[in-house]
């Protein structure tokens, strides 16, 4: 039962993570605070947990071999305690070896889930960006459950260990008072005590089980009380988002809930803007004029100051909007534990077929990365800023989704990789409703994009 609450409390960690709104994100979390929140109090939980096991194993076996020696008591008890040894000796390094092996691995895995921990907390926005949140809850799940299940392994490992160190001082004790017994030299009033001391020491054991199922109840209440689940806006339902239609933006008005007094767009410079599905938007501004801002309202990631977003007149939040989009990051992800493979399909629901990998190569040799596909199911941790944002837009042609959102695709590249890239971008993204952030007009010249300025 433990365990399985062992397992439970990282998913549900995970998930509430990845349902709060960026408004509880920028106010009350940061990286230090959430990686503590994430190994601390988790960490409490599964200790406590192990513990409550090995103390109703210890206990047991206490009662059973206090059990076994009353019931048992003769001259040939003697006899009995020398092989008691024996035994207790052989098994006692058997467990320790196998508890010390199952020690190593539940390191190697909480390694593991540091790493994926850390990614996670430094990727917060971009993993966001690129529908990463079911990917990486089923990587979690896939290491938590192994960890479950190894730690379930080694709190009984523990659990034997203790059993078998135990069990030889205890074989001894009752030996001594069933001698003690047989050879007439036995009191009621001592028998009494013996009894109540083995007794009253077994149950006192049973009171750190209910200590640490208080801990375990704090431990959850901890990680419960960090991170809520309350969001802007609720609705039981969302729409799926429809094949054409016009995308508004109505005197919206936005500033940060951390930033309160800098507003993005207040009254005397309001955002208006509309565009239909299906079409080529570039945004073109300098910086700090509310380029990213707009990628995120256009997510659902915060509500407007004022003003409203709608998709065919009705609220953009209505729509299953963050998961149609693919953004990619001007910074992007690129894990490098996982192999260039899993990396391209991270975001997506896709399997690794032989239609996928034909589709990946197609995209790769469109990029200029001819190099990477004969290495799909390799690690590729030495890559540079240009083939890592390639990689990204990769990600992108690649998604099921609608709309796809390019932020500075450029940046990293040099002029001709670029119109390499755009070349690219007009074969795989042609049915798409594609959005490219720039400050580089000459990215997008002689292309049929539809130009927004945002100062305007």
């Amino acid at each position: 039962m433990n365990m399985l609450l062992y397992v439970s409390t990282y998913e549900l960690l995970t998930r509430k993570l990845m349902s709060i709104s960026f408004e509880q994100w920028d106010v009350s979390v940061t990286p230090t605070d959430l990686t503590k929140c994430f190994l601390t109090h988790i960490g409490d939980v599964s200790y406590h947990a192990g513990l409550s096991i090995n103390v109703v194993l210890r206990s047991l076996s206490t009662l059973a071999t206090f059990t076994y020696f009353m019931c048992s008591m003769s001259p040939a008890l003697y006899v009995t305690s020398i092989g008691i040894a024996l035994m207790h000796c052989a098994a006692l390094n058997y467990v320790c070896k196998r508890y010390e092996a199952g020690s190593l691995k539940t390191q190697e895995l909480r390694k593991g889930l540091d790493r994926l921990s850390q990614d996670f907390v430094n990727n917060y926005t971009s993993m966001r960006y690129l529908k990463l949140r079911d990917a990486h809850l089923r990587d979690c799940s896939d290491v938590l459950r192994e960890m479950g299940d190894q730690a379930t392994k080694e709190g009984y490992a523990y659990a034997r260990m203790q059993f078998v160190s135990t069990f030889l001082p205890r074989a001894l004790e009752i030996t001594f008072i069933a001698a003690i017994m047989c050879n007439g030299l036995s009191q009621e009033l001592w028998e009494c005590m013996q009894y109540y001391h083995l007794l009253v020491d077994t149950v006192t054991q049973l009171k750190d089980v209910f200590l640490n199922m208080a801990r375990n109840k704090e431990g959850l209440l901890l990680l419960d009380g960090y991170i809520a689940m309350d969001t802007p806006i609720k609705i039981p339902y969302k729409l799926a988002l429809p094949s054409s239609g016009t995308l508004r933006f109505e005197d919206v008005t936005f500033a940060y809930p951390t930033r309160p007094q800098l507003e993005i767009w207040g009254s005397d410079r309001k955002l208006n803007l509309a565009f239909d599905l299906g079409d080529r938007i570039a945004i073109a501004a300098p910086s700090g004029t509310g380029k990213t801002t707009f990628i995120k309202l256009l997510m659902g990631f915060y509500p407007v100051s004022s003003g409203r977003i709608t998709l065919n007149d009705t609220p953009l939040h209505m729509y299953s909007i963050e998961d149609s989009i693919c953004v990619v990051p001007q910074d992007t992800i690129y894990f490098a534990q996982k192999t260039l493979r899993e990396n391209l399909l991270f975001s997506t629901n896709k399997k690794s077929t032989k239609k996928t990998t034909q589709e990946l190569e197609a995209i790769l040799q469109r990029l200029g990365l001819d190099a990477l596909i004969g290495n799909l199911d390799g690690n590729q941790a030495a890559l540079s800023g240009g083939q890592r944002q390639r990689l990204a837009i990769a990600q992108a042609m690649i998604s099921d989704a609608p709309i796809v959102v390019l932020d500075e695709p450029s940046s990293s590249l040099d002029k001709e990789t670029a119109n390499l890239v755009m070349r690219a971008m007009d074969e795989f993204l042609a049915s798409k409703t594609v959005i490219l952030i720039t400050h580089d007009l000459e990215f997008i010249k002689d292309r049929n994009f539809k130009l927004i300025n945002l100062e305007v």
